[in-house]
């Protein structure tokens, strides 16, 4: 998930022609906001191969009726096989993105964020 996010970030940068400053909490944030908001895990799957892309998982055959919302990657190594068809509550670690966004957003927003360890706020992950 992080290769194909930076893969696809690079890939935004060279066609607008604008270079992303290096900011490593940018991107954690964009991670986040991608993974625990944005990215729709019941028709997109990852590809990592080459320089990265998404495709339609019914394309391929991974949607699977019983489990909508499982997470497909493909195989780097055999493309026909869905390394993520076995992933284990990947509706947990959504909401665990999500959260840590939500939290790091408020967080960053707050008067005194400069007193206090941001990062801390995101892995406050007990309430899921």
């Amino acid at each position: 998930m992080v290769v194909s996010f930076l893969q696809q970030r690079y890939r935004t940068d060279r066609a607008t022609g604008f270079a992303s400053a290096p900011n490593l909490g940018a991107l954690l944030l964009e991670l986040l906001e991608l993974y625990g908001r944005d990215f729709n895990y019941a028709v997109t799957g990852i590809s990592v191969r080459r320089n990265g892309a998404y495709f339609p998982k019914r394309e391929r055959g991974w949607q699977y009726p019983s489990r909508p919302n499982l997470i497909a990657v493909e195989n780097p190594d055999d493309t026909s096989f869905d390394v993520g068809k076995n992933s284990y509550n990947i509706g947990r670690v959504k909401r665990a993105f999500e959260h840590a966004h939500q939290r790091l957003v408020v967080a960053a927003a707050a008067d005194d964020w400069r007193e206090t360890c941001l990062l801390g706020k995101a892995l406050d992950l007990g309430v899921l």
